[in-house]
């Protein structure tokens, strides 16, 4: 091995060892942590597609007027969620679910493989009473797949239908992926 290819092999592994001990070191004190099933996303993982996902959606017993969507990662690696799923209605209504983003939420996670993230869709607040228009048998959610510098977003193009039972949709809102249930109706 040449002594420029040791130098780098030492270099490197001094540099990891170092930012281990610093993580410890970091960690250390800070009380019990709890594992999530999704974490923040790293830089590494691709971001996730229909062919290594599975999508359900299903009535969130509360708060009224709200559905759950899971998205469960169904590869054999990591992959990342980006901000919120695209959300429509049909058969007849126009229009997507306006996403929930306040800045407080992470933009992104990893999901590894087995593990779900959630996101909670209110179909229309809790006082508005069905005024007689077309409902909604089916949603299409779709997957983000770059956010651009403006906040603006590109889907895949690609949604999957999920049927619901006869949904009456008005001014729906959808939150961004949240790591559990609860955060995502919360």
């Amino acid at each position: 091995m040449s002594t420029f290819r040791r130098r780098a092999v030492l270099t490197a592994a001094a540099t990891t060892a170092l930012g281990l001990g610093l993580a410890g070191f970091a960690s250390a004190g800070s009380g019990p942590t709890s594992e999530t099933t999704a974490a923040p996303a790293s830089r590494t993982a691709p971001v996730c597609t229909n062919a290594t996902t599975d999508l359900s959606i299903a009535p969130a017993p509360r708060p009224v007027n709200h559905q759950l969507i899971t998205l469960t990662n169904t590869g054999e690696r990591s992959c990342t969620v980006l901000i919120h799923p695209t959300v429509s209605f049909g058969p007849d209504l126009d229009g997507t679910a306006q996403g929930l983003t306040d800045g407080s939420h992470p933009t992104k996670f990893t999901v590894k493989p087995g593990d779900s993230v959630y996101a909670g869709l209110r179909t229309s607040p809790a006082d508005q009473q069905d005024d007689g228009r077309p409902n909604a048998d089916h949603v299409a959610v779709d997957l983000v797949k770059s956010v651009g510098s403006d906040g603006s977003t590109t889907d895949f193009g690609k949604p999957r239908r999920l049927a619901v039972d006869d949904l009456f949709i008005y001014e729906p809102t959808v939150t961004p992926w949240q790591p559990t249930a609860e955060d995502a109706l919360g």
